[in-house]
């Protein structure tokens, strides 16, 4: 599992390119922080909507699949911002950039939040339980590892009566990219899948601080990140492969996008 790493590197390349591409990440500026949070957002959505595709189509997943999917994203991002003469990592002319060193109560918050992720990456290490958390357990974790071991999508065997216990209702989204890191990885274990959900909580707090600063809060941005980072619901989802999660980062964006219409700053 040493290489899972190198997919989660992958996806954060892709969809960093492909939101320079898109023009998303240029009202962020300079804000590495919620840019790589929204990296994240959309190189695993994108890889989600991939292995989708992939598996309709008839082709297993694998390395090979994976591998292809987050090169032929980087390369057709990187070919736009060629033509458009654009450098990757632009802040297009974005007036939010950083203003000099954090005071001492900020670095706090930057400790505390940083202490957050820790805390959440420890907490995916932890051994889940059916009976403490049946749904990151049953469904989730479930669905994942079926998926993966059948290199697509098995639609029959989800559909049959027996697995209604799984509630076959819920949509595959999230279960998609554990199986497309396992395939990087050539396994997929506990840790590994969970892992996914700590990601995307990484990415909600980037994008909120971003938020929480251009909303007026920038003296205090880090601080009010670290409240949000140990509010119990978020910390207990930070890496349960609950689906709500995965929406975070998505809202907090489109959030601080509007905030930024009226002076004319979010994308056309």
């Amino acid at each position: 599992l040493w290489a899972w790493p190198f997919g989660v590197l992958a996806l954060l390349v892709a969809g960093w390119l492909a939101n320079d591409a898109a023009g998303l990440a240029r009202p962020f500026g300079r804000d590495w922080a919620a840019r790589a949070g929204l990296a994240w957002f959309t190189g695993s959505g994108l890889a989600a909507l991939g292995f989708f595709a992939l598996s309709f189509a008839g082709v297993p997943w694998g390395f090979g699949a994976a591998a292809g999917l987050a090169a032929a994203v980087a390369a057709g991002s990187w070919a736009i911002l060629w033509l458009r003469a654009e450098p990757a990592g632009s802040d297009g002319g974005s007036s939010w950039s950083p203003r000099g060193p954090l005071p001492w109560d900020e670095r706090v918050g930057v400790a505390l939040t940083v202490l957050a992720a820790l805390l959440a990456v420890v907490q995916a290490f932890l051994t889940q339980q059916a009976w403490w958390n049946w749904d990151g357990w049953a469904i989730y974790d479930f669905k994942a590892r079926v998926c993966f071991a059948a290199r697509g999508i098995p639609l029959a065997f989800l559909a049959d009566p027996l697995y209604k216990f799984a509630n076959q209702a819920y949509p595959l989204g999230f279960q998609l990219v554990q199986a497309y890191l396992g395939s990087w990885a050539g396994g997929i274990g506990t840790p590994w899948l969970r892992l996914g959900s700590t990601l995307y909580y990484l990415a909600l707090l980037g994008v909120f601080s971003h938020l929480v600063a251009d909303l007026g809060a920038r003296r205090h941005r880090w601080m009010l990140t670290a409240l949000l980072a140990h509010v119990p619901f978020l910390v207990n989802q930070s890496s349960d492969g609950y689906m709500d999660l995965l929406v975070g980062p998505a809202m907090t964006a489109a959030l601080a996008l509007l905030s930024k219409a009226p002076r004319g700053e979010a994308p056309a």
